[in-house]
Protein backbone atom coordinates (compact mmCIF):
# COMPACT_ATOMS: atom_id res chain seq x y z
CA UNK A 1 0.00 0.00 0.00
CA UNK A 2 2.65 1.97 0.69
CA UNK A 3 0.92 4.57 3.04
CA UNK A 4 2.85 5.49 6.25
CA UNK A 5 0.89 4.92 9.68
CA UNK A 6 1.30 7.23 12.37
CA UNK A 7 -1.87 6.64 14.63
CA UNK A 8 -1.37 6.21 18.17
CA UNK A 9 -4.62 5.06 17.97
CA UNK A 10 -7.37 3.61 16.16
CA UNK A 11 -10.31 4.67 14.25
CA UNK A 12 -12.90 4.68 16.71
CA UNK A 13 -15.67 2.79 14.08
CA UNK A 14 -12.90 -0.49 13.90
CA UNK A 15 -9.48 -1.79 15.01
CA UNK A 16 -6.07 -1.59 13.73
CA UNK A 17 -5.90 -5.05 12.64
CA UNK A 18 -9.48 -5.21 11.19
CA UNK A 19 -8.70 -2.00 9.13
CA UNK A 20 -5.16 -2.61 8.10
CA UNK A 21 -7.00 -6.22 6.86
CA UNK A 22 -9.62 -4.40 4.91
CA UNK A 23 -7.12 -1.75 3.85
CA UNK A 24 -5.07 -5.23 2.47
CA UNK A 25 -7.77 -6.38 0.66
CA UNK A 26 -8.98 -3.28 -1.08
CA UNK A 27 -5.41 -2.71 -2.27
CA UNK A 28 -5.64 -6.50 -3.69
CA UNK A 29 -9.12 -5.88 -5.41
CA UNK A 30 -8.44 -2.82 -6.53
CA UNK A 31 -5.40 -3.70 -8.77
CA UNK A 32 -7.67 -5.18 -10.87
CA UNK A 33 -10.82 -2.94 -11.06
CA UNK A 34 -11.72 0.68 -10.72
CA UNK A 35 -12.35 2.85 -7.75
CA UNK A 36 -16.34 3.17 -7.80
CA UNK A 37 -16.42 -1.11 -8.00
CA UNK A 38 -13.77 -0.78 -4.99
CA UNK A 39 -16.47 1.51 -2.99
CA UNK A 40 -19.02 -0.94 -3.96
CA UNK A 41 -16.69 -3.76 -2.57
CA UNK A 42 -15.94 -1.91 0.54
CA UNK A 43 -19.61 -2.00 1.27
CA UNK A 44 -20.11 -5.79 0.01
CA UNK A 45 -17.32 -6.49 2.98
CA UNK A 46 -19.59 -4.17 5.54
CA UNK A 47 -22.97 -5.73 6.20
CA UNK A 48 -22.64 -3.40 9.60
CA UNK A 49 -24.13 -0.66 7.34
CA UNK A 50 -27.44 -0.85 6.97
CA UNK A 51 -28.49 -0.47 2.67
CA UNK A 52 -29.93 2.59 2.66
CA UNK A 53 -26.94 4.04 4.60
CA UNK A 54 -24.37 2.32 2.62
CA UNK A 55 -26.13 3.57 -0.70
CA UNK A 56 -26.40 7.55 0.87
CA UNK A 57 -22.23 6.93 1.57
CA UNK A 58 -21.44 5.79 -1.90
CA UNK A 59 -23.20 8.46 -3.49
CA UNK A 60 -21.23 10.59 -0.74
CA UNK A 61 -17.84 9.27 -1.93
CA UNK A 62 -19.31 9.51 -6.10
CA UNK A 63 -19.85 13.28 -5.66
CA UNK A 64 -16.45 13.88 -3.49
CA UNK A 65 -14.54 15.71 -6.34
CA UNK A 66 -17.48 18.16 -6.63
CA UNK A 67 -17.82 19.27 -3.14
CA UNK A 68 -13.82 18.96 -3.23
CA UNK A 69 -14.21 21.57 -5.59
CA UNK A 70 -17.08 24.12 -4.22
CA UNK A 71 -14.82 23.58 -0.53
CA UNK A 72 -11.82 24.98 -2.76
CA UNK A 73 -13.98 27.72 -4.17
CA UNK A 74 -14.71 28.61 -0.88
CA UNK A 75 -11.67 28.46 0.99
CA UNK A 76 -10.12 31.19 -2.31
CA UNK A 77 -12.89 33.14 -3.87
CA UNK A 78 -11.52 34.14 -7.30
CA UNK A 79 -10.43 37.49 -6.26
CA UNK A 80 -7.99 36.02 -3.99
CA UNK A 81 -6.82 33.06 -5.92
CA UNK A 82 -3.29 35.22 -6.10
CA UNK A 83 -1.98 34.13 -2.86
CA UNK A 84 -2.11 30.92 -3.82
CA UNK A 85 0.39 29.92 -6.81
CA UNK A 86 4.12 28.46 -6.57
CA UNK A 87 5.11 27.60 -2.14
CA UNK A 88 1.84 27.80 -1.04
CA UNK A 89 0.83 24.36 0.61
CA UNK A 90 -2.25 22.75 1.70
CA UNK A 91 -3.12 19.78 4.36
CA UNK A 92 -6.47 18.06 4.26
CA UNK A 93 -7.37 16.69 7.32
CA UNK A 94 -10.07 13.67 6.86
CA UNK A 95 -9.42 13.24 3.57
CA UNK A 96 -11.02 10.41 3.06
CA UNK A 97 -11.07 8.77 -0.19
CA UNK A 98 -9.61 11.64 -2.07
CA UNK A 99 -12.15 13.77 -3.73
CA UNK A 100 -10.79 17.35 -2.79
CA UNK A 101 -6.90 16.61 -2.96
CA UNK A 102 -8.01 16.04 -7.02
CA UNK A 103 -8.16 19.62 -7.66
CA UNK A 104 -6.40 20.83 -5.02
CA UNK A 105 -3.38 19.48 -6.31
CA UNK A 106 -3.97 22.41 -9.26
CA UNK A 107 -3.79 25.26 -7.09
CA UNK A 108 -1.28 24.50 -4.56
CA UNK A 109 2.26 23.65 -5.08
CA UNK A 110 2.21 21.01 -2.12
CA UNK A 111 -0.80 18.99 -0.87
CA UNK A 112 -0.73 16.23 1.92
CA UNK A 113 -4.13 14.27 2.86
CA UNK A 114 -4.27 12.62 6.13
CA UNK A 115 -7.24 10.30 7.29
CA UNK A 116 -7.09 7.62 10.56
CA UNK A 117 -8.82 5.16 8.15
CA UNK A 118 -6.34 3.57 6.30
CA UNK A 119 -9.10 1.70 4.75
CA UNK A 120 -10.23 4.88 2.97
CA UNK A 121 -6.95 6.16 2.39
CA UNK A 122 -6.22 2.57 -0.16
CA UNK A 123 -9.73 3.65 -1.79
CA UNK A 124 -8.03 7.15 -2.38
CA UNK A 125 -4.61 6.08 -3.69
CA UNK A 126 -7.02 4.46 -6.19
CA UNK A 127 -9.17 7.48 -6.70
CA UNK A 128 -5.93 9.06 -7.37
CA UNK A 129 -3.77 7.06 -9.43
CA UNK A 130 -6.98 6.99 -11.91
CA UNK A 131 -6.85 11.00 -12.03
CA UNK A 132 -2.86 11.28 -12.67
CA UNK A 133 -2.71 12.80 -8.85
CA UNK A 134 0.67 12.38 -7.22
CA UNK A 135 -0.79 13.45 -3.56
CA UNK A 136 1.31 12.24 -1.03
CA UNK A 137 -1.32 10.23 2.23
CA UNK A 138 -0.73 9.51 5.70
CA UNK A 139 -2.51 7.48 8.09
CA UNK A 140 -2.35 9.53 11.58
CA UNK A 141 -4.81 11.02 14.05
CA UNK A 142 -5.76 14.58 13.68
CA UNK A 143 -5.14 14.74 17.00
CA UNK A 144 -1.84 13.95 17.03
CA UNK A 145 -0.28 15.35 13.66
CA UNK A 146 2.83 13.97 12.52
CA UNK A 147 4.52 17.33 11.07
CA UNK A 148 6.60 20.01 12.19
CA UNK A 149 5.50 23.26 13.60
CA UNK A 150 4.40 25.95 10.88
CA UNK A 151 4.33 23.74 8.11
CA UNK A 152 1.56 24.43 5.68
CA UNK A 153 -0.51 27.94 4.80
CA UNK A 154 -3.74 26.39 4.73
CA UNK A 155 -5.54 23.56 6.59
CA UNK A 156 -8.42 22.02 5.90
CA UNK A 157 -10.99 19.52 7.12
CA UNK A 158 -14.33 18.74 5.87
CA UNK A 159 -17.03 16.53 8.52
CA UNK A 160 -14.33 15.76 10.39
CA UNK A 161 -14.97 17.77 14.05
CA UNK A 162 -18.20 16.01 14.45
CA UNK A 163 -16.03 12.53 14.27
CA UNK A 164 -12.96 13.72 16.38
CA UNK A 165 -12.30 12.17 19.52
CA UNK A 166 -11.11 15.50 21.27
CA UNK A 167 -12.03 18.55 19.15
CA UNK A 168 -10.14 21.12 21.21
CA UNK A 169 -6.77 19.21 20.13
CA UNK A 170 -7.40 18.49 16.63
CA UNK A 171 -8.01 22.19 16.49
CA UNK A 172 -4.56 23.23 18.45
CA UNK A 173 -3.04 20.57 16.02
CA UNK A 174 -4.52 22.44 13.18
CA UNK A 175 -3.35 26.12 14.78
CA UNK A 176 0.67 24.31 15.48
CA UNK A 177 1.21 23.04 11.67
CA UNK A 178 0.13 26.45 10.43
CA UNK A 179 2.14 29.09 9.21
CA UNK A 180 1.99 32.35 11.09
CA UNK A 181 -0.64 34.34 8.98
CA UNK A 182 -2.18 30.52 8.06
CA UNK A 183 -5.80 29.91 7.86
CA UNK A 184 -7.85 27.06 8.91
CA UNK A 185 -11.30 26.00 7.03
CA UNK A 186 -13.73 23.79 8.24
CA UNK A 187 -17.06 22.19 7.05
CA UNK A 188 -19.00 20.64 9.98
CA UNK A 189 -22.58 20.14 10.21
CA UNK A 190 -24.94 21.79 13.01
CA UNK A 191 -26.08 19.66 16.30
CA UNK A 192 -29.47 21.16 15.99
CA UNK A 193 -30.11 21.20 12.78
CA UNK A 194 -33.67 21.40 11.97
CA UNK A 195 -33.05 18.15 8.77
CA UNK A 196 -32.60 14.87 9.42
CA UNK A 197 -29.10 14.37 10.93
CA UNK A 198 -26.49 13.41 8.27
CA UNK A 199 -24.76 10.76 8.96
CA UNK A 200 -27.87 8.51 10.59
CA UNK A 201 -30.80 9.83 9.23
CA UNK A 202 -32.75 10.61 11.70
CA UNK A 203 -34.41 13.58 13.20
CA UNK A 204 -34.25 15.71 16.23
CA UNK A 205 -31.31 13.65 17.57
CA UNK A 206 -29.47 17.24 18.06
CA UNK A 207 -31.85 18.52 20.72
CA UNK A 208 -31.53 15.80 22.85
CA UNK A 209 -29.07 15.82 26.26
CA UNK A 210 -25.80 14.09 24.76
CA UNK A 211 -26.22 11.40 27.34
CA UNK A 212 -29.77 9.96 25.83
CA UNK A 213 -28.39 10.52 21.85
CA UNK A 214 -27.02 6.97 21.37
CA UNK A 215 -29.85 5.42 22.99
CA UNK A 216 -32.45 7.31 20.75
CA UNK A 217 -30.51 6.46 17.07
CA UNK A 218 -30.05 2.62 18.75
CA UNK A 219 -33.57 2.26 19.01
CA UNK A 220 -34.09 4.81 16.01
CA UNK A 221 -31.62 2.69 13.67
CA UNK A 222 -30.23 0.09 15.69
CA UNK A 223 -26.65 1.74 14.85
CA UNK A 224 -24.42 3.58 17.35
CA UNK A 225 -24.11 7.19 17.98
CA UNK A 226 -21.52 7.83 20.91
CA UNK A 227 -19.58 8.45 18.19
CA UNK A 228 -20.70 11.32 16.92
CA UNK A 229 -20.21 14.90 18.45
CA UNK A 230 -21.87 17.62 16.52
CA UNK A 231 -21.28 21.30 17.50
CA UNK A 232 -23.36 24.25 17.54
CA UNK A 233 -22.59 27.72 16.31
CA UNK A 234 -21.74 28.85 19.63
CA UNK A 235 -19.59 26.04 20.73
CA UNK A 236 -17.95 26.48 17.32
CA UNK A 237 -16.60 29.48 18.18
CA UNK A 238 -15.80 28.74 21.19
CA UNK A 239 -13.49 25.82 19.77
CA UNK A 240 -11.93 27.76 17.69
CA UNK A 241 -10.76 30.71 20.02
CA UNK A 242 -9.88 28.67 22.77
CA UNK A 243 -7.40 26.90 20.00
CA UNK A 244 -5.88 30.43 19.38
CA UNK A 245 -7.53 31.20 16.17
CA UNK A 246 -8.55 35.31 15.16
CA UNK A 247 -10.95 36.84 13.27
CA UNK A 248 -13.33 33.66 13.45
CA UNK A 249 -16.39 33.59 10.97
CA UNK A 250 -18.87 31.07 11.02
CA UNK A 251 -20.96 31.03 7.76
CA UNK A 252 -23.81 29.79 6.30
CA UNK A 253 -22.63 27.31 3.74
CA UNK A 254 -23.26 27.28 -0.33
CA UNK A 255 -24.96 23.80 -0.91
CA UNK A 256 -22.85 22.32 -3.55
CA UNK A 257 -24.40 20.53 -6.49
CA UNK A 258 -22.67 17.47 -5.41
CA UNK A 259 -24.13 17.75 -2.19
CA UNK A 260 -27.52 18.70 -3.89
CA UNK A 261 -27.21 15.47 -5.74
CA UNK A 262 -27.85 13.06 -2.43
CA UNK A 263 -30.45 14.71 -1.37
CA UNK A 264 -34.43 13.34 -1.80
CA UNK A 265 -37.04 15.25 -3.78
CA UNK A 266 -37.64 16.89 -0.98
CA UNK A 267 -34.64 17.67 0.77
CA UNK A 268 -34.13 19.70 -2.43
CA UNK A 269 -37.44 21.77 -2.17
CA UNK A 270 -35.62 22.35 1.68
CA UNK A 271 -32.29 24.05 0.38
CA UNK A 272 -34.07 25.70 -2.24
CA UNK A 273 -36.03 27.54 0.70
CA UNK A 274 -33.06 27.97 2.74
CA UNK A 275 -30.50 29.12 -0.14
CA UNK A 276 -32.89 31.90 -0.61
CA UNK A 277 -33.81 32.49 3.36
CA UNK A 278 -30.10 33.02 4.07
CA UNK A 279 -30.12 36.18 1.64
CA UNK A 280 -32.07 38.12 4.34
CA UNK A 281 -30.44 39.15 7.30
CA UNK A 282 -33.18 38.62 9.76
CA UNK A 283 -33.70 35.10 8.72
CA UNK A 284 -29.88 34.44 8.48
CA UNK A 285 -29.63 34.71 11.90
CA UNK A 286 -32.36 32.35 12.92
CA UNK A 287 -30.80 29.70 10.11
CA UNK A 288 -27.28 30.18 12.26
CA UNK A 289 -29.48 28.19 15.10
CA UNK A 290 -31.41 25.82 13.06
CA UNK A 291 -29.53 25.57 9.57
CA UNK A 292 -27.94 22.10 8.00
CA UNK A 293 -24.18 23.03 8.27
CA UNK A 294 -21.32 25.76 8.97
CA UNK A 295 -18.52 27.12 7.26
CA UNK A 296 -16.17 28.53 9.81
CA UNK A 297 -12.66 30.16 9.03
CA UNK A 298 -9.83 31.36 11.50
CA UNK A 299 -6.43 32.70 11.10
CA UNK A 300 -3.10 32.05 12.70
CA UNK A 301 -1.70 34.83 14.57
CA UNK A 302 2.11 36.25 14.09
CA UNK A 303 4.26 34.04 15.86
CA UNK A 304 5.59 35.79 19.09
CA UNK A 305 8.97 36.12 19.31
CA UNK A 306 10.58 35.56 23.19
Amino acid sequence: MGIPDFRVFPDPYISLAEDREKGRRLAEYGHAHNFESTVAYYYAMTPEVPPDLAARYTRYIQTGIDRGRALLGAMAPPESTADQGAGRSLLEIGCGTGGLLIDARENYSHVVGIDIALRWLVVAQIRLREHGADVPLVCCCAEYLPFLDEQFDRVTAGDVLEHSVDQQRLLAESARVLKPGGTLFLVTQNRFTLRLEPCVRVWGVGFLPRPWMNAYVRWARRIPYHRVHMVSYVELRRLLRKAGFQAVRVMLPDISTGERRLMTGWEKIQIAVYNGLKRLPIIRMILYLGGPAFWALGHKGPTRKS
